[in-house]
């Protein structure tokens, strides 16, 4: 089948796949893999699809994301966002847009904390 044609199709049946309410995500990987599949074959779209889902959850990005939500919800339990935030409203609360402020200033006290 013709490359051209098959983006075509593939454009209408994702935007059809959009507007029935299925995430973007999944439109994307149906759309793309059985795209795939009608131009090359099926057997290399399924190696396709599984080296490069091996591949993005082997990479280093995923890795570290656990141990950044570890590190969230220990800042949480023990406290420290709380104090952060209390601390920085305490000190900027008064001003115009002191909520904002102390928020943002909050969130990057507990960054510097967890690396």
């Amino acid at each position: 089948m013709n490359p051209e044609l098959v983006g075509a199709v593939a454009i209408g049946v994702m935007l059809l796949l959009l507007f029935l309410g299925l995430p973007v995500a999944i439109c994307l990987i149906l759309v793309g893999s059985v795209g795939y599949a009608v131009i090359v074959g099926s057997n290399q779209a399924l190696m396709m699809v599984a080296m490069e889902a091996s591949s993005t959850l082997s990479s280093y990005t995923f890795a570290v994301f656990p141990v950044f939500l570890l590190m969230g919800e220990l800042g949480d339990i023990s406290g420290m966002m709380n104090e952060a935030y209390d601390a920085m409203n305490a000190w900027l609360g008064k001003v115009r847009g002191g909520l904002a402020m102390a928020s943002v200033v909050g969130a990057s006290l507990f960054s510097c904390v967890s690396g």
